[in-house]
């Protein structure tokens, strides 16, 4: 009788951490960079105007008072949350000028 391979809880549930950004549809301008582990719900939450960033939240409802949403640009997905935050942290420096982050 062959053994069964065994396979752990963690090898069934990982999930990279994706890097975005969210960009101006009328000008190309990058307004917002972050970091999640589930693309499709964190932007479902920045449409819907969930969280505490006024000036993002604010751009998105401007936008959708003309008819747009932002352009969603996937910049990385990263292994882990750490390496995420870092490269998140790279692209708000250079974007320092114009996106809504709090830390920013």
């Amino acid at each position: 009788m062959q053994a069964t391979p065994s396979l752990s809880v963690h090898s069934l549930s990982y999930v990279p951490y994706t890097v975005y950004a969210l960009i101006d549809p009328l000008d190309g301008t990058t307004r917002y960079v972050g970091i999640t582990n589930n693309l499709p719900r964190r932007i479902i939450e920045h449409l819907s105007l969930r969280g505490s960033n006024l000036l993002l939240k604010a751009w998105i409802a401007a936008l959708a008072v003309k008819g747009y949403i932002p352009v969603v640009k996937v910049m990385d997905i990263c292994p882990r949350r750490e390496i995420a935050a870092l490269k998140e942290a790279c692209y708000i420096a250079a974007n320092s000028e114009t996106v809504y982050n709090l830390a920013a």
